[in-house]
Formats: structure tokens, sequence, C-alpha cells
């Protein structure tokens, strides 16, 4: 949406957290946590929204697949003041294709 305002601003720091072991679609899984923290800012038109984002993201090694990821974002400034959300986005089922017969 092209409202006139001018581009995000944004900075990201990413950290290896640990590995962690979590249960996806029935299955344990041993993942690497990996972390992204860090801050927004864009100017409306009126004042300018600040935003905290956490996100984290948890990869099976192996498959080089993210399983689970959750997203955090925590805003201020304006009309936007203390608006949050959370979300969280899972693996539900894996799928390997039939291999093909010369």
């Amino acid at each position: 949406v092209d409202d006139g305002a001018r581009p995000a601003r944004l900075t990201w720091k990413a950290y290896v957290e640990n590995e962690e072991d979590i249960v996806v679609a029935g299955r344990k899984l041993r993942t690497a946590r990996v972390e992204y923290r860090g801050n927004g800012a864009r100017y409306n038109g009126v004042v300018d929204v600040q935003s905290r984002l956490s996100f984290t993201a948890w990869v099976e090694p192996t498959s080089r697949r993210i399983v689970r990821f959750e997203s955090l974002v925590q805003s201020s400034g304006g009309s936007q003041s203390g608006l949050a959300s959370k979300e969280r986005i899972e693996l539900t089922r894996v799928v390997q294709a039939a291999a093909k017969t010369p």
C-alpha cells in the first residue's frame, strides 16, 4: 500500500541460541533454535511508530527445514501504541516423494 509514508527502518541481530528437542507433527526432532531480535521504525505521515521485533526459528539441521516459527511484534506510537501480534507457524506433516523407477 502506498500511503506516502517513508520506508520502514529495521535493525536485526541473529543468535543461534542452542540445540533443542521439540515435538512437531508427533515426531521428536533435534533442532537448532535461532533467535532474531530487532527494532523497527516507520513514520506514518503523522508520528513515528516504533516496533520491537522478536522471531524464533527452530531448524532441523539435516533437512535444513524450519519446523517451527514464532513471531512477536510490539508497537508504540500514535494509534498503534500498545498493539501486539504473536503468531506461531508449525510443520504439521512431512511427506516424502516416492522414488521414481526407470
